[in-house]
């Protein structure tokens, strides 16, 4: 609410995304929404966090501030003519859901995550954000968190964050949200069954088991660069020139030609017209060494790179 106090100060509209938090205007227990945090726009994606069709999102208009007509008038330049009525009926589905079950389908979602606390907190190696033995831990770079996520940690341990999740994957048959590095997203529903939790609780307990290190209450390193490299000429100006694919490795000292971002969509390393750094080798390396999956805007081998010829 702090960001939107200033912005407004300057007359500046403050938009959301949202897309992970359908669930936090409505739930109690999880955080606040920036619905409820002065934001003028916020756009939520339901399908993420509640029951309802993959590609179903909405838009709140939440102040004043916002002209509706002319929102919506914008809106349709960017929408089909020829909308999905299975999509249309998945987000009436849901929110009639929610409004005859919110209370009851809260309170199961709370005890499941009870349920994922109590476990966890006998994990050896492992260790959970914000859950177990850390549910009520305070981090000073931390102002919030939405105990629907479970991060696992995997620092000081032997295993990575993907070899982690590919444990899960192969030998579980568990998937989770995402990973990084050094930790994996595990997301909670509200409509998971106590069968499916049981299952990753004991699928972490064998794997817990198998590891001997120490494990490490620090936040999680995160692939983010940490340092904004220098931008020599704009997006389109390095678009539109002559370009050349070269091993990262050897490409210190020239200007992109591409976008290059780590899953999930952050801060890009590079942008186009920005000049390659030896930082910004290192970050890129050290995510592909520890198998974080890096995107680009084109199609070349993940050790390679487009620069300006």
């Amino acid at each position: 609410s702090a960001i939107c106090t200033i912005s407004h100060e300057n007359n500046i509209p403050v938009i959301v995304d949202e897309a992970h938090g359908a669930h936090l205007a409505i739930c109690e227990g999880f955080g606040l929404s920036a619905v409820k945090s002065k934001a003028d726009i916020v756009i939520q994606s339901l399908h993420k966090t509640l029951p309802s069709l993959t590609q179903t999102a909405i838009a709140h208009i939440c102040t004043k501030r916002i002209n509706p007509e002319r929102f919506l008038n914008s809106l349709s330049v960017f929408q089909t003519s020829s909308p999905s009525y299975l999509l249309l009926s998945s987000i009436d589905c849901c929110i009639d859901f929610l409004i005859i079950n919110q209370e009851r389908i809260t309170n199961k979602w709370l005890n499941s995550i009870d349920y994922i606390d109590n476990e966890i907190a006998s994990l050896k190696n492992l260790y959970a954000f914000y859950h177990g033995t850390s549910k009520n831990r305070l981090y000073d770079s931390i102002f919030s968190y939405d105990r629907s996520k479970l991060i696992i940690s995997v620092k000081n341990t032997k295993i990575n964050g993907k070899q982690l999740f590919d444990i899960l994957y192969n030998d579980y048959n568990t998937v989770l949200e995402m990973y990084a590095d050094s930790y994996v997203i595990a997301m909670l529903s509200m409509c998971d069954k106590k069968r499916s939790l049981k299952k990753l609780m004991k699928a972490l307990h064998k794997i817990d088991n198998l590891l001997d290190e120490k494990p490490s209450h620090e936040i999680p390193y995160t692939h983010t660069p940490a340092v904004l490299t220098e931008s020599v000429m704009g997006i389109r100006d390095a678009k539109n020139r002559n370009s050349k694919i070269i091993l990262v490795e050897k490409s210190e000292g020239h200007i992109s030609n591409e976008f290059i971002w780590a899953y999930p969509p952050g801060i890009p390393y590079l942008i186009p017209g920005e000049i390659i750094t030896s930082d910004i080798i290192v970050q890129i390396k050290k995510a592909i060494d520890n198998g974080i999956d890096i995107k680009s805007d084109l199609n070349h081998k993940k050790d390679e790179i487009s620069v300006i010829n």
